[in-house]
């Protein structure tokens, strides 16, 4: 019985479209629609090695890129981050 997870066999990395969504994402103005963009371009690449990490390095950059950090606060104690209303 086939699953969502299973993948065709022989199933061949699309570089076009991949390098097309990282750029479409790389050019917009707009936060929401380049992670849209890189989540679409992690669907591509993600039964690839190369083209799936490439894709998860440009979505951990994207906050940085726009300034756009997550708040995390450390409660001692915890041992970890937590978000702004101390749940982790």
């Amino acid at each position: 019985m086939a699953t969502s997870t299973d993948l065709p066999t022989g199933r061949r990395f699309d570089e076009v479209i991949f390098t097309r969504l990282a750029s479409a994402a790389k050019a917009s103005d707009s936060t929401e629609q380049a992670g849209l963009y890189l989540e679409a371009a992690h669907v591509v690449g993600q039964a690839h090695f190369k083209p799936h990490l490439q894709a998860h390095a440009r979505m951990l950059r994207l906050p940085w890129r726009t300034g756009i950090l997550p708040s995390l606060h450390y409660i001692p104690g915890k041992g970890g981050p937590t978000g702004p209303n101390g749940v982790p």
